[in-house]
């Protein structure tokens, strides 16, 4: 494939839970840089953990990346060159979830300075900003919840809706004087689960200037006879059709140790992954090395090298360097 500039691929969600095998999670870093990857946003601290555990977690992750071989720890916009010049892999991290925040919002610059570029509201469930998507209820965001919003804001931090309930995210989408991202979330249109996001939803997203990132997750692309690829590259065009081009992305969701979360889906009681909800033990999903298949398969329905870069990489990097206060 013929690309118009040297093509940055950046995927915006990687699970980095402390449960799964530490040697997978190198494994994982390498198949990511040997596909061809520039950048990928860590999760590292998840609901319901909080400021200190989350503190050590980052204390942590910046000792391994600081003195890593092959990756580079990203903290400006001019950084993402310089980890692609020097062939490592740009690392950001993200929060899935807003415990980790302790209700105070001046934790926002802490976190934001220690390289937590987006973090998503809820997850799943409820907290103190509001109800996850699969909370019994559809509350909205409280009033803790649009103070930190407008703290992230404020600062340059992402508000990530993925996960999170359909009101809640409606009202952060209301309130948000910056671009907002679901940073994996997929078409309810093309697959009817509880974690999915409606066209409104997906529309309202673009409208605030944001970025939808696609998983990759069987369970979110839903079944069918083609390949989970060409089914990938379904979900990205038919978000196209419906917001432009600007407004998708890729947020893979790739879980790097598959049993590790198929354990915890087994033994959770507390409603964060309901088998009512959709849920199975069952993982099927994209891999770091399927994406630019994904990308082969847009090619075929038509899509420029300009798309497929903006797609890949280019509408990630727009965000971030508006939230750094960069030129792209």
């Amino acid at each position: 494939m013929h690309w118009e500039k040297p093509l940055l691929l950046w995927d915006m969600t990687v699970p980095w839970a402390d449960f799964g095998d530490p040697a997978l999670q190198e494994q994982a870093l390498e198949r990511f840089r040997a596909a061809g990857f520039s950048v990928v946003s860590l999760t590292i601290a998840t609901d319901p953990m909080g400021i200190e555990p989350t503190i050590r977690k980052i204390a942590q992750e910046r000792a391994r990346f600081g003195a890593h071989d092959h990756c580079m720890l990203i903290e400006s916009a001019g950084d993402i060159e310089r980890a692609r010049a020097a062939g490592k892999l740009g690392i950001l991290f993200n929060f899935q979830g807003t415990e980790a925040f302790g209700r105070d919002v001046r934790m926002v610059e802490l976190y934001l300075g220690l390289g937590v570029r987006h973090a998503l509201l809820a997850y799943n469930t409820k907290n103190s900003v509001g109800d996850g998507c699969h909370e019994r209820t559809d509350g909205g965001l409280s009033h803790y919840g649009r103070r930190l919003v407008a703290a992230m804001n404020h600062a340059g931090m992402l508000v990530d809706l993925s996960h999170t309930g359909y009101r809640t995210g409606m009202d952060a989408m209301e309130v948000s004087t910056a671009p907002v991202i679901y940073s994996h979330a997929n078409p309810k249109h093309l697959c009817a689960h509880d974690r999915t996001i409606t066209d409104e939803q997906i529309r309202r997203c673009a409208e605030t200037g944001g970025v939808v990132g696609i998983s990759g997750l069987e369970l979110f692309l839903g079944p069918g006879s083609e390949s989970l690829e060409a089914r990938y590259a379904q979900h990205i065009d038919y978000c196209v059709q419906l917001v432009g081009i600007r407004h998708v992305a890729i947020g893979s969701d790739f879980i790097y140790d598959v049993p590790a979360i198929v354990r915890a889906v087994s033994r959770d009681t507390s409603g964060t992954w309901p088998m009512s909800g959709g849920y199975t033990t069952q993982v099927g999903l994209v891999g770091p090395e399927g994406v630019p298949v994904v990308l082969e398969h847009l090619k075929r329905r038509g899509y420029s090298s300009g798309d497929l870069c903006a797609i890949a990489g280019e509408n990630w990097r727009r965000l971030l360097c508006t939230s750094w206060k960069e030129n792209v």
